[in-house]
């Protein structure tokens, strides 16, 4: 059922006027990324599928010329913070962070920043609970997913312990 809707947005995309899409995209993004997390780890083609979508959608409405009107930066603000929620969630799967950060690459290659430019207005609420619970009290799963996020990005992870450090 879920991948009829898939398949559906993905058929949407080149038919939908992009102001409709821009106006939708963070909801279509939720619902793509939502797809993503009740997936079963063995179904690759549906994973592959969804990403897909998920690319082309991104692809489309984040365009240069669509990213100077007002509606597509408010769009493309809040889905630079639903990304962010989902890649700093420290249940996500491992599937949905490697799709997250490959749309974080690609939004920061159509905008020309870098992500941690993108993300650096987000890093204080986003990184404080991965830095204030101690690895030793996560799961394993928990504890990579965390280091790997600091380590992705370590300015990030820098400008926010340093000023803690040095109080």
């Amino acid at each position: 059922m879920q991948l009829g809707g898939v398949k559906g947005l993905g058929a949407l995309v080149g038919k939908v006027t992009v102001e409709t899409l821009c106006f939708f995209q963070v909801r279509i993004v939720r619902g793509l990324i939502y797809v993503l997390k009740r997936l079963p780890m063995h179904a690759n083609k549906e994973q592959e599928e969804t990403s897909q979508v998920l690319t082309q959608v991104l692809r489309v409405v984040n365009n240069v010329d669509e990213a100077n009107s007002e509606p597509g930066r408010q769009s493309f603000q809040g889905l630079v913070e639903y990304l962010a929620t989902e890649l700093f969630n420290p249940n996500a799967s491992i599937i949905v962070r490697k799709n997250v950060q490959s749309c974080l690459a690609l939004l920061a290659t159509r905008t020309g920043n870098e992500v941690t430019e993108m993300l650096e207005p987000l890093y204080q609420p986003l990184l404080q609970p991965l830095i204030t619970r101690p690895l030793r009290s996560k799961n394993v799963d928990q504890q990579v997913e965390s280091s790997g996020n600091l380590f992705l990005y370590p300015s990030l992870y820098l400008s926010t312990t340093l000023p803690l450090v040095y109080r």
